[in-house]
């Protein structure tokens, strides 16, 4: 049996889904969880289900594991393997499906043919264009030589002939399923009936993977009874004017079917700001207000070149930003901490604890004297730090510092001299380090210290996100405005709207860059 269930933004979708499987394993069921994306992979993981890890995962995931771990071409070295013997189809694509779906520059053409064909797999076509059906022969040759699988073969490969999920569940819980194409969903639902139960979870309206051959009509198709379906209607995040707005712009989808969605007992506010993706001094004026009162923010483009001016006016005035669902970008980034390295952030929260707290440990004087020059800073050699150690607590005595350190560092590091930091650091790390001292210098170390209030990303980076105050720019790439104009309006409408429901309280829509932009 099949239940669907739909959740609008802000409705709880996760919560729920996370109780149901609590309540699956308290009858005894044996669960499985499977998702298109990874990030929604380890926000469910994260819930701390009472099913063992290996049951909650990507769908793809769960084929990998089921066919023993194959090898796979989408490795960096087949991947150069692929480059040498196909030189004219050249791929440099990631198969991330998080990637942004509506930008395509720096495209090759191999890539292009790569997604051409991946999406015609994904809708299960049995005929390819010409150009298509001549790299796909390739690809498969070059394959089967190597004795690698792609991703698509990972679900083609489970559909033919694995009859059930790994483990055998007796329940699946298929989450984000509205971003599902025809064989990943038809192999779900095969799996399903061999479990006997599959819960579907998801919302049409929130569908952004078009792009990859996904259809928000492979959710509701075929019909269910109407005792198999539910709606989670009430939304916890979106306030009364955000509704309005967010509905009016979806409810113009072209065959859209109506759900019933009422938004939180709360005015909210939705308002326009002169600003611009390339003309941001207004909007980083007009955040300082959200700023100071503790408000989180997000600023959302559909593109992230966007997002690159006002990137740069956040690094002048020294106002940190992130985004924790795309932490390997470095660019939106800058002032994240690492197991692995010492990153900026960390060097200059090492040289300041002596300002801050009148210590510095063996760890601080490491992580901010490795990334120094030696002369002025160190009285020997590298090595003499390699022996220092203190009690954690008083940090390194006092006389240690002065047989290690210079008279000159010492004295920068008691009065938080970031000047002095700046210029000793090794030229190497002066511009990695330039964005965290500005960010010290502008507002002290415990600003630096602390999650910053700024998300800023792509619409799909924070989808599933959510924050007090969301800034979305309108614009669209050429490939954008193509879809905007050219194929129907549904891709670009469901995208803004994902964009405007991550607005807990207030939605900011700044104005058009260029002529390629809609009017939200």
């Amino acid at each position: 049996m099949e239940q669907r269930v739909i959740g609008p933004p802000g409705c709880g979708k996760t919560t729920w889904l996370s109780r149901q499987v609590r309540r699956a394993v308290s009858e005894g069921k044996e669960v499985m969880v499977a998702s298109l994306t990874k990030a929604a992979a380890s926000e469910a993981a994260g819930r701390d289900l009472p099913i063992p890890p290996r049951n909650v995962g990507t769908l793809h995931s769960h084929c990998y594991q089921v066919l023993n771990r194959p090898a796979l071409a989408v490795d960096k070295k087949n991947v150069e393997d692929w480059n040498d013997q196909y030189p004219e189809w050249n791929l440099t694509f990631s198969d991330d499906i998080d990637d942004d779906n509506l930008e395509n520059s720096g495209q090759s053409e191999g890539d292009k043919l790569m997604a051409g064909y991946q999406v015609l797999r994904a809708r299960m076509a049995t005929v390819f264009p010409t150009e298509i059906d001549y790299f796909a022969s390739a690809w498969t040759e070059w394959k089967a030589k190597a004795g690698l699988l792609d991703f698509t073969d990972l679900i083609e490969q489970c559909l033919d002939s694995v009859p059930a999920a790994p483990g055998s569940p007796s329940v699946i819980f298929l989450d984000e399923a509205q971003d599902m194409d025809l064989l990943e969903m038809s192999l779900a639902r095969k799996w399903g009936e061999a479990a006997g139960y599959l819960v579907v979870v998801g919302d049409p309206d929130q569908n952004l993977y078009q792009w990859r051959g996904s259809d928000p009509e492979v959710f509701v198709e075929p019909p269910v009874p109407d005792d198999q379906m539910r709606i989670l209607s009430q939304s916890y995040r979106i306030p009364r004017a955000v509704h309005t707005a967010a509905v009016r712009w979806i409810e113009r989808t072209p065959g859209r079917t109506p759900v019933e969605y009422y938004p939180r007992d709360e005015d909210g506010e939705v308002r326009r700001l002169a600003g611009s993706c390339s003309y941001v001094s207004p909007i980083v004026q007009d955040m300082r207000r959200y700023l100071d009162a503790g408000k989180t923010i997000m600023i959302l483009g559909s593109c992230s070149y966007m997002l690159r001016p006002l990137l740069g006016g956040l690094r002048r005035e020294g106002i940190p930003f992130h985004n924790p669902y795309r932490r390997k970008k470095g660019g939106w980034n800058p002032l994240q901490s690492s197991s692995r390295r010492i990153t900026p952030k960390d060097l200059v929260l090492a040289f300041l604890r002596m300002s801050e707290e009148g210590i510095w440990t063996a760890e601080d004087i490491k992580k901010w004297v490795t990334a120094s020059r030696i002369s002025g800073v160190l009285k020997g050699n590298r090595g003499t730090l390699e022996d220092l150690g203190d009690d954690g607590r008083n940090g390194v005595d006092w006389e240690k510092l002065h047989n290690i350190l210079t008279e000159e560092s010492i004295e920068a590091g008691l009065m938080g001299d970031l000047d002095w930091l700046r210029v000793n650091l090794l030229a190497s790390r002066q511009k990695g380090a330039a964005f965290a001292i500005r960010v010290a210098e502008a507002h002290g170390a415990e600003t630096l210290a602390k999650t910053p209030q700024i998300i800023i990303g792509t619409i799909h980076s924070v989808k599933g996100g959510e924050a007090d105050v969301v800034y979305l720019f309108p614009d669209l790439s050429y490939a954008g405005m193509n879809e905007w104009i050219g194929r129907g309006s549904a891709a670009v409408r469901r995208l803004f709207y994902v964009g405007m429901t991550r607005a807990k309280e207030s939605l900011i829509l700044c104005q058009p860059a260029s002529s390629r932009a809609v009017m939200l």
